[in-house]
């Protein structure tokens, strides 16, 4: 146990913490907190409650150990960090006067546990850990409560918010009111009453203590974030502060386009049901309708829309109703009422990114998502669509407004005056990288002969090279093939991967004709295959062998230490998977060598029934004989499903590692050039996926010089054929 600070705050405002996220909730005036819970190190719990908040407790502005700490450079501990250092910064800080630590000085265990592949909340992650002690459940419905006023706010007219500049002019009277205003001696324009009981208080009290008893344990079971990791954080953490610009106009002109069109579609649907669906948006009244005229069907999402839409027998008016309900979910003002809340006073929206939420150790998107946004259509005329949605003519000029809006939420965000943005991403990394970790070196002689500019690209080229084929005769519809081959078989993806990944494209083949692509792309990697099955057997050699290390080549090595499954990476980072076990698990495939017969009436009926199962018939004895499924001993984990987002039993398998270990390194790259990018004057305002955004001055810098600078890469990538390209312009683009 260290000798830092832990801590763990609770607060209360009229803001939704979790719409708003923590910089406008710190900021705003009628938040404030409720207290604080402190140990340093294995100590004694301390407590503080806010003098303003719970006067009887008359505890001083800040506890002067806290205060003595800070100034001499202690680290403080928190779970969740981000939260703490915000308020503490925002609201400690200039309200009760307490020392404002650097960024320095702050540790997550959040954030260490997304390191070790944890869930992030401290009582999913307790209970992953199995620690002694747990998270109090019965005292945070209590701490949900008291963060949110009690009772509804009295209003003066004209008001239905507490406005930013609002100030407390009153606190609590004998009724447990507080008075806002916006001048000291103005009319008062808000009361607001909180719970406030003793009774309520000191149960607080009890729940804020068990969360830094929590914290305390986890931090006794996660290892540290390495050097360089800790570094990023705290750079995170000032990007993160930092925060975009938001162009409200555009949002708000936006806002109506939808608005307007989602009246006009809903005023179609209704003609065109004859009021039996009287909105787009309802879901229970468009399936009725869709089934009263014989199509049948339990959803309306939309592959589900996609599929009906593509058959050739249903009624006009069922394609009609569809389509206006395909048109309607285009776009909704969710994104944009998501950026325009978390905006701070300034203009700006702050928090949008968590560090290593992603198990490989990307970067995630918190409220606007900007790593969830629509990809823009190359050809598509951004600029006069945001020109046409500002001018209010958006429907004359376009003829799906909807779509127009989605087109445009990146253009939202935007460079303030004297500033533009210059933004660089990494070309195909993924791709390059697999090549690069998997030794496939005709590929990446492919990839550098490209960018030197004297070779084809590179769906061509694997197009090409899986058929025996020159890349200079390869057609357009042939290519278009190749680009979802590489997307979507190099982490060992099967049929249903290229199928779902060929929808995104327009591409769309029989299911025999994609056997054979998958077959050819794999015959023609070699080295990636073997990559794949090198990883599962090390993985599985790990796992066997507790504390002997498995290595896959040069680059990848994987050893159990405690609980953990480790892979450490090129760059000597680690990836974490817990509690490795080895166990029997069925496949989806058929096994040729386990079958038995079963009674069954004819040949036909049994291929019907049985499928891929049916290995022969018997005719003269009316059986069948039938391959069960294959079984296999896998390595399974503990880990947070990334579609149930549940904390469940999972599995490994040779194309899981690969994309791990692919991503994972790719993300490395970035990491590493993101400080260098800052001492060079680029300080990175986003990262999406494998971009750096930047935001400087007007006359400074350029995407060449910002790309140069990405592609410096460090010793441990040599020889790995990355490149990238850029842009610089007023607004985000993609």
């Amino acid at each position: 146990m260290t000798n830092g600070l832990h801590i763990d705050f609770e607060s209360r405002s009229t803001v939704d913490l979790k719409k708003t996220g923590t910089y406008v909730y710190a900021k705003h005036p009628t938040t404030d907190v409720w207290g604080a819970s402190f140990a340093f190190g294995d100590g004694p719990i301390l407590d503080w409650e806010s003098p303003d908040v719970v006067p009887e407790y008359m505890h001083p502005r800040c506890p002067p150990e806290i205060a003595e700490h800070v100034e001499s450079g202690g680290l403080i501990y928190a779970h969740n960090a981000a939260f703490e250092r915000v308020m503490w910064t925002h609201l400690l800080g200039p309200r009760y006067g307490w020392p404002i630590p650097k960024t320095e000085q702050w540790r997550c265990t959040m954030v260490m546990a997304y390191a070790m592949a944890l869930p992030g909340a401290l009582e999913d992650a307790a209970l992953a850990l199995g620690l002694d002690v747990q998270k109090d459940a019965a005292g945070r419905r209590l701490m949900l409560q008291m963060a949110k006023p009690r009772g509804k706010i009295k209003f003066s007219k004209g008001y239905s918010s507490v406005p930013d500049d609002a100030i407390r002019v009153r606190e609590m009277n004998e009724e447990g009111w507080e008075a806002y205003a916006r001048t000291p001696d103005g009319p008062v324009i808000a009361d607001v009453r909180w719970w406030n009981s003793a009774e309520k208080v000191e149960r607080l009290i009890k729940y804020r203590r068990q969360d830094v008893e929590v914290e305390r344990a986890m931090l006794d079971r996660l290892r540290p974030l390495k050097p360089s990791e800790l570094d990023l954080w705290h750079l995170d953490q000032k990007i993160n502060d930092r925060g975009v610009c938001v162009d409200v106009r555009l949002c708000e002109a936006a806002k109506q386009v939808v608005a307007d069109t989602a009246e006009k579609l809903d005023a179609d649907m209704r003609a065109a049901t004859e009021g039996d669906v009287t909105a787009c948006s309802n879901r229970n009244q468009i399936i009725a309708f869709v089934k009263s005229h014989g199509v049948d069907t339990e959803s309306v999402a939309k592959d589900q829309v996609e599929e009906i839409l593509g058959r050739d027998d249903i009624p006009p008016v069922v394609r009609c109703v569809l389509n206006l309900r395909r048109e309607s979910a285009k776009t909704s003002v969710a994104k944009i009422d998501a950026l325009l809340r978390g905006m701070c006073p300034d203009g700006r929206a702050r928090g949008l990114l968590q560090f290593l939420a992603a198990s490989t150790g990307r970067w995630a998107g918190r409220r606007f998502q900007p790593q969830n946004l629509v990809r823009t259509d190359e050809d598509f005329p951004v600029a006069e669509a945001i020109d046409a949605i500002l001018g209010g003519y958006c429907s004359m000029a376009f003829d799906e407004p909807l779509n127009t809006v989605s087109q445009c939420l990146r253009g939202m965000l935007r460079a303030p005056k004297g500033k533009k943005l210059v933004a660089v991403d990494y070309r195909n990394i993924e791709g390059r990288m697999l090549a690069w970790l998997a030794g496939e070196q005709w590929k990446l002689d492919a990839f550098r002969a490209f960018d030197e500019g004297t070779g084809p690209d590179l769906y061509k080229v694997a197009y090409g090279r899986s058929y025996n084929m020159p890349a200079s005769e390869v057609t357009k519809p042939q290519r278009q093939i190749g680009k979802v081959m590489e997307l979507a078989l190099g982490y060992q993806g099967g049929v249903g991967a290229f199928q779902t990944m060929a929808v995104n494209y327009g591409v769309q083949l029989p299911e025999e004709e994609v056997i054979g692509i998958r077959d050819a792309w794999r015959l023609a990697h070699p080295n990636v295959k073997s990559f794949w099955y090198d990883l599962e057997e090390a993985a599985f050699m790990a796992v066997e062998h507790p504390g002997e290390t498995a290595y896959v080549g040069e680059r990848i090595v994987f050893r159990v230490a405690g609980s953990w499954l480790f892979m450490r990476l090129p760059s000597k980072r680690f990836l974490a998977y817990a509690y490795p076990k080895i166990e029997w698990k069925e496949m989806p495939w058929y096994s040729d060598a386990d079958t038995y017969w079963k009674d069954w009436g004819d040949d036909e009926s049994a291929r019907k029934f049985w499928g891929d199962a049916v290995a022969d018939y018997d005719a003269d004895r009316g059986m069948v004989l039938l391959k069960r499924k294959a079984k296999k001993q896998v390595v399974s984990y503990m880990g947070v499903n990334s579609y149930t987002r549940k904390w469940e039993r999972c599995y490994l398998y040779g194309g899981l590692l690969a994309e791990n270990a692919t991503q994972a390194a790719s993300r490395d790259i970035l990491a590493d050039a993101m400080p260098r990018l800052e001492a060079a004057g680029y300080p990175t305002i986003l990262t999406v996926h494998d971009e750096i955004v930047a935001e400087v001055d007007e006359d400074f810098g350029s995407p060449d010089e910002m790309g140069a600078i990405m592609v410096d890469l460090p010793d441990w990538a040599e020889g790995a054929p990355i490149t990238a390209e850029g842009w610089e312009g007023k607004r985000y683009r993609k």
